[in-house]
């Protein structure tokens, strides 16, 4: 008798445990938001990675930084969180202040070059101008770093072959 019941007993948890696996349970929405963020940030990423590779030259030797720029200008990251969207902004950002320093830095040349033609009481006032204009090209590794901390976060591959800049 004893023995019946724990069989019915055990019968009876398996056949509600096999009716519990066999019910179709609403998705985790926190799991789905998760697994949608990892797909958005990935995509972001990867553009990225195209934009690099189709900045340098056919073989490979020369990157063209203002390329680069255009091209992840126009990477959105609409649909990714919060977080990496800020990010990824602050990097476009930065990005954006790089090609405006390194125009700038081009017209200091020019600029040098003009201190060669200028008589001497205009060279004392644009020398002055010169030098006051003259600023180092913004770093875009900063902001690159923030991207891949909240990729990390994300748990989302950063590839390792379109460089730290």
């Amino acid at each position: 008798m004893k023995r019946a019941l724990v069989i019915a007993t055990i019968l009876a948890a398996l056949g509600a445990l096999g009716l519990w696996m066999a019910w179709p349970h609403p998705a985790d929405p926190s799991r789905a938001r998760s697994l949608d963020a990892r797909r958005f940030v990935g995509r972001v990423l990867v553009a990225r990675e195209a934009a690099y590779r189709r900045s340098r030259t056919p073989n490979g030797r020369a990157f063209s930084p203002a390329k680069f720029n255009r091209l992840i200008q126009n990477v959105g990251a609409v649909s990714c969180p919060k977080q990496f969207q800020l990010a990824w902004l602050d990097y476009q950002a930065a990005w954006v202040q790089r090609a405006r320093d390194q125009a700038g830095k081009n017209g200091e040349a020019l600029v040098d070059v003009a201190l060669l033609f200028v008589p001497g009481a205009q060279l004392e006032a644009v020398a002055g101008a010169a030098k006051q204009s003259k600023r180092q090209v913004a770093d875009t590794a900063g902001a690159w770093f923030s991207v891949k901390r909240e990729a990390v976060i994300f748990n989302c591959p950063v590839p390792s072959d379109a460089g730290d800049f």
